[in-house]
């Protein structure tokens, strides 16, 4: 099995936190999450998921929720899985998540840092839908098994924030996440 690189943040002499460079679904997930032991006592290992947070004249590579919320407001139909369940995390919120650990002398491990709560992508959508002001949104429900995707995935993506909240940050929900990025674009009319 092929090991992923992994780049260094230092944001103190006592901590660490690694971000896994992109490479192949979930690729020795395991081992990163058991301990990152060459990095010493106080490492930090962060599971996201669903991200999302870039601004609308980003040109980079968009995901999920860009497609969803540039279709709606383009009136576009918009294929949404109705069977994967996932937990959405704003950029935003995973920073704030990710200093509020290295700086608070959170105990080291593994932390799940989405945004609070889950829900199918088709719930997302409509959620999207909502916020934008499209009343009559062109979903399309699509299920995992009619669909060909670039790899595999886990149709329930869901992440619990309760560690992180036991160190004293409290993660917005999806929802919430979802509004303020929705205004910061522009996008937002309700």
């Amino acid at each position: 099995m092929q090991r992923r690189r992994v780049r260094k943040l230092r944001l103190d002499p006592e901590a660490a936190v690694f971000f896994i460079e992109r490479g192949e679904y979930g690729l020795d997930k395991p081992a990163y999450a058991s301990g990152f032991g060459e990095s010493g006592s106080r490492a930090y290992v962060l599971r996201v998921e669903s991200l999302f947070g870039s601004p609308a004249d980003w040109t980079g590579r968009r995901g999920t929720l860009d497609h969803i919320v540039d279709g709606l407001l383009q009136g576009r139909e918009i294929k949404v899985f109705t069977d994967r369940i996932v937990s959405p995390g704003y950029v935003v919120d995973i920073a704030a998540a990710t200093r509020h650990l290295a700086m608070s002398g959170a105990g080291p491990g593994l932390y799940h840092c989405v945004n609070a709560g889950h829900a199918t992508w088709y719930d997302v959508a409509t959620e999207v839908a909502s916020i934008v002001g499209n009343r009559q949104p062109n979903l399309v429900p699509v299920t995992m098994d009619t669909m060909q995707l670039k790899a595999p995935r886990p149709r329930y993506c869901a992440l619990s924030v309760a560690k992180l909240a036991s160190t004293g940050f409290s993660m917005p929900s999806w929802q919430d996440a979802l509004r303020r990025w929705l205004t910061t674009r522009g996008a937002l009319t309700t």
